[in-house]
C-alpha cells in the first residue's frame, strides 16, 4: 500500500507507509527506530507506536531474551542502524540501568 502523500511530507517513506497501513484498523502497534517520526505518528493514529528498543526490553521482561542477548541485540542494532551514541542508545541504556 503506498503511503499517503500527507504522511510522506512529514516523515520518512517507510514510516509513512506503515502509518498508512495502520489506518485500516487491523494493527495494534507500529514499531520504529525513527525517534523523530514518533510524535507525528502518535498524533495521527490511535495505534500504539513503540521503538524497537522497547520491543527488545519487552522480550527481556518476558524471559524470551536474556539480559546479555538483549544488550547484544541493542548494540548490533545501534551499529547497523547508525544510532550508536544517539537517542535510542540512551533510551536503551535507561531500560537496562536497574539490572
Amino acid at each position: 500500500m503506498p503511503a499517503r502523500e500527507e504522511h510522506t511530507q512529514n516523515i520518512d517513506r517507510g514510516e509513512a507507509e506503515i502509518l498508512t497501513l495502520s489506518e485500516s484498523g487491523e494493527y495494534d502497534y507500529i514499531i520504529t527506530d525513527d525517534v523523530k517520526s514518533l510524535p507525528y505518528i502518535k498524533s495521527q493514529t490511535n495505534v500504539k507506536a513503540l521503538t524497537s528498543v522497547f520491543v527488545i526490553r519487552l522480550l527481556y521482561d518476558l524471559n524470551i531474551l536474556s539480559q546479555q542477548e538483549a544488550l547484544v541485540s541493542i548494540k548490533e542494532i545501534s551499529v547497523s542502524r547508525d544510532w550508536y551514541g544517539g537517542v535510542l542508545q540512551t533510551i536503551s541504556e535507561r531500560y537496562f540501568e536497574e539490572h
